[in-house]
């Protein structure tokens, strides 16, 4: 589902941060680009600059959180500080694998977790503007209706209007690399990344066919 392309954008930054982390951190990156001094705010040093062993959270996820399409790397500016502390909790725990992740996680504490969390939801959301027309009309119901004979809900039931997130912390599929979707949705579907009780995800996932999650992927990240 990769094209060659983005294959080798995420192998390349993963083998230099991977290097990093297994080099003393941050100091390794210092041919990247960093701030000039130290940000006040705990959570916006460690997602600019930095923390000890931890690389700056900006090289893979963007100067404003905004993520990074053609690594595949999510958006994280304006996603619910909950929802990301949950998720961190997660790759800490090997409940949600990626080795990279992984290991940030386990370097960070949780009161670290939950500096870098707020911070990155306070940062202001990018509203993608969803073109629905592009859809298929089965695949627009899909977002919109759900499927009554898959037991499914409308993707924009759970994740809001145009699928920009919810109030009760749930994330925004709009704008997120399609590749990241692709990655989550096989995870979801081969049992690689868990639920928690109530959360349908896995069950959505088994339900969707390959090219419907392709479809979605690359429409919701425009």
């Amino acid at each position: 589902m990769r094209t060659d392309q983005h294959v080798s954008w995420r192998v390349l930054w993963r083998a230099r941060l991977m290097r990093a982390l297994s080099a003393g951190g941050f100091m390794a990156l210092s041919s990247m680009p960093a701030l000039a001094s130290a940000p006040a705010n705990l959570g916006a040093q460690i997602a600019h600059q930095g923390l000890n062993s931890v690389p700056a959270c900006d090289l893979c996820h963007g100067s404003q959180g905004e993520g990074n399409l053609k690594a595949g790397y999510p958006v994280l500016a304006g996603v619910d500080a909950d929802y990301l502390r949950e998720q961190m909790g997660f790759y800490a725990q090997g409940e949600r694998k990626n080795a990279l992740m992984q290991l940030y996680a386990k370097s960070l504490s949780l009161s670290e977790i939950r500096a870098v969390s707020a911070y990155y939801a306070a940062l202001p959301a990018q509203k993608h503007v969803i073109d629905l027309t592009r859809f298929s009309p089965s695949t627009r119901r899909l977002l919109t209706q759900g499927s009554s004979t898959r037991a499914m809900p409308s993707c924009f039931s759970c994740h809001g209007d145009q699928g920009h997130g919810s109030a009760d912390g749930i994330p925004p599929i709009a704008g997120q690399p399609a590749f990241y979707f692709i990655d989550q949705m096989n995870a979801w579907k081969t049992g690689q990344r868990i639920v928690k009780e109530g959360d349908p995800m896995a069950v959505i996932a088994k339900s969707l066919t390959r090219d419907e999650i392709i479809e979605l992927a690359h429409i919701l990240q425009n």
